[in-house]
């Protein structure tokens, strides 16, 4: 999924720092810091089950568990 973080009107490309947040099962979530492509506008994360569950039941979980991605920029 990209994140957009054109509001926050960053001079370069930050330091992205990423971790997902939720009620329950977000535990199962690997990738969620593997950054990529990153700008100074987005940047891309991929993220899987650690369990094997196809996307479209993250996608369901994403929605019933509260899942968020939680994200700060740091300039160098």
């Amino acid at each position: 999924m990209t994140i957009d973080t054109g509001s926050c009107q960053f001079e370069n490309t930050p330091m992205y720092f990423t971790s997902i947040s939720g009620d329950a099962d977000h535990y199962l979530l690997v990738g969620v810091n593997a950054i990529y492509k990153a700008t100074r506008n987005d940047f891309l994360i991929s993220v899987f089950s650690s369990s094997g569950e196809s996307a479209d039941t993250l996608m369901a979980w994403s929605a019933q568990y509260n899942w968020n991605v939680n994200w700060f920029g740091v300039l160098p």
